[in-house]
């Protein structure tokens, strides 16, 4: 986070203040949360209201239904980075992979100062990754996952308020962590789990606990969201109709990896 900051600083990054304040509050409270774990209810509380700072700060969109789904939206994307924040390599690198193809948009779409913001964060979470890669010697944390998840939908609304790209492509580009995250905390909510307890039943985890390596989830976590990236930014050169048609094709493709992961793992329970 502090070299994003010094990146954004020296590069003179226009709305990058008013980004600034609401993840200053997200790292302090989650650097908090690291050293002495804090009520669930606090730490949402905190992070509904960084995203109501945000919205205030670049504007909303003058439709309040509109305005309350981006702020839902920013705590859940801060919240859904933590939960994917738990084996070596993998949130560094898809922070790598994910805002890298944010800044490779941007520039494409000849913002080259949306672009630098992105690329600061990504260049940041390959220093990082460096050193977290298994066996990982250091650790994010939710000092540097819940502000990293913030960053996304921040930055994705920035992008989408200016016109640069549709709404959807942070959304897709962040994809294998937005599915994993949101189908296991729907399927934990069907079960009646509390949702704030500890648990391995992430996608992820199920494919570690089936024998995969840290090192080989992350390989293959790394194709998957290189693959989506290059899709997604494919697509926004695209008519509306086609990009509506190659978004289904990867809820296609995301069905039958869950599906297949699924099936692994129900048999493997009979056994």
């Amino acid at each position: 986070m502090l070299g994003t900051a010094v990146a954004w600083w020296q590069g003179n990054v226009a709305d990058m203040a008013a980004i600034g304040g609401p993840v200053s509050l997200l790292i302090l409270l989650s650097l908090a949360d690291d050293l002495r774990p804090l009520p669930a209810k606090v730490r949402l509380a905190c992070h509904l209201l960084a995203a109501l700072w945000l919205l205030s700060s670049l504007g909303g969109t003058g439709r309040p239904l509109v305005n309350l789904m981006l702020i839902v939206g920013c705590a859940w994307a801060a919240n859904l980075y933590n939960f994917m924040d738990g084996a070596d390599g993998l949130a560094g690198g898809m922070a790598a992979i994910g805002f890298g193809g944010l800044g490779l948009s941007a520039f494409l779409h000849g913002d080259a100062n949306l672009a630098l913001a992105c690329l600061a964060i990504a260049a940041a979470a390959a220093g990082f990754l460096l050193f977290n890669l298994a066996p990982a010697r250091i650790f994010m944390g939710d000092a540097g996952s819940v502000p990293l998840g913030f960053l996304a939908a921040a930055i994705g609304y920035l992008g989408w308020q200016h016109g640069i790209w549709p709404g959807w492509l942070p959304f897709a580009i962040f994809s294998p962590f937005v599915v994993d995250a949101s189908l296991t905390l729907f399927a934990r909510a069907r079960r009646g789990e509390r949702l704030s307890e500890a648990h391995r039943e992430h996608f992820y985890q199920r494919l570690v606990r089936m024998g995969w390596s840290h090192h080989r989830l992350a390989v293959q976590e790394y194709l998957l969201m290189v693959s989506v990236t290059a899709w997604a930014i494919a697509l926004t050169r695209l008519s509306p109709a086609w990009q509506w048609l190659g978004l289904g094709m990867l809820a296609a493709g995301y069905s039958v990896i869950v599906l297949s992961i699924n099936s692994r793992w129900n048999h493997r329970a009979q056994v």
